[in-house]
């Protein structure tokens, strides 16, 4: 009899492990990045994107913000993509840049991040709006002032010292500084 207890609890144990990874890949997948599917079906995609962020974060504006920010920032969107739904992509904040080192690019420009910083300046996402702005910013460019981005980083992590971005943050700045010592003042 107790073998047959010790058997159902241990069937029990790799249910619920079944169930948890199932439910993390359900998570994951709501979560991934928009693929480059037919130009309508992306357009649908993001509005429902959208509309399931909005629905989760019903209460709770600045997670709204931050989310649909953080997911606006991911999507990838082909100079043709944004041609045919330009009226779309200008209502979420999306431009065109013309950039001599890489061509034409199409990026979020960080609407809902601006009008978190504006609204919020006591949210807990200040310090990732702040910084998800400053690379949007960097992104427009046709090259990076090593020594710049360097004194930013560095007075980032003065203004928020317990940021949870301090990992990448610190790595970054390494790097940079490993750049620097050999040589390179610009990266374009």
């Amino acid at each position: 009899m107790l073998s047959t207890r010790k058997f159902y609890k241990k069937e029990r144990k790799e249910f619920k492990t079944k169930c948890l990874l199932i439910l993390l890949a359900i998570h994951f997948l709501q979560c991934s990045p928009i693929s480059d599917d037919s130009d309508f079906n992306k357009k649908s995609q993001i509005i429902e994107k959208i509309e399931s962020i909005s629905i989760q974060s019903k209460v709770n504006q600045e997670l709204l913000l931050f989310q649909k920010a953080i997911f606006l920032n991911s999507v990838n969107i082909s100079e043709d993509e944004f041609s045919i739904n330009k009226s779309f992509y200008v209502s979420l904040d999306f431009k065109l840049i013309n950039s001599e080192n890489y061509g034409i690019l199409i990026i979020y420009n960080g609407k809902e991040c601006k009008e978190l910083l504006n609204k919020y300046t006591k949210s807990v996402f200040f310090d990732d709006c702040t910084y998800l702005l400053h690379n949007i910013e960097n992104e427009k460019k046709d090259f990076l002032i090593l020594k710049k981005e360097l004194n930013f980083l560095k007075d980032f992590l003065v203004q928020f010292p317990s940021t949870n971005l301090k990992i990448e943050i610190l790595e970054r700045i390494k790097i940079i500084e490993e750049e620097i010592k050999s040589g390179v003042d610009i990266i374009d």
